[in-house]
C-alpha cells in the first residue's frame, strides 16, 4: 500500500472518548506524531491500517 494517513479527528475521538482536546490541538499532537514515525510513501511501515493504528497511538501518548 502506498499513500498518507489522514487524520480525523472525529475517529480519533471515537478511539479515545476520554481525550478532551480540541481540534487544533489534536491536530498538532498529530503532526508531532508524524515527526516520529513517517507519514508519507517512504515510511518504513508500508502497511496503511498499521500506521494509522500507530499515528493514532503517538496522537493519544501526546494528547494526554
Amino acid at each position: 500500500m502506498s499513500g498518507i494517513v489522514a487524520f480525523d479527528v472525529g475517529e480519533f475521538r471515537g478511539i479515545y472518548p476520554s481525550i478532551k482536546l480540541t481540534d487544533q490541538q489534536l491536530n498538532n499532537c498529530f503532526s508531532k506524531a508524524e515527526i516520529i514515525l513517517n507519514n508519507t510513501n517512504c515510511s518504513p511501515v508500508k502497511d496503511l491500517k498499521e500506521r494509522k493504528i500507530l499515528l493514532y497511538l503517538l496522537t493519544a501518548h501526546y494528547a494526554t
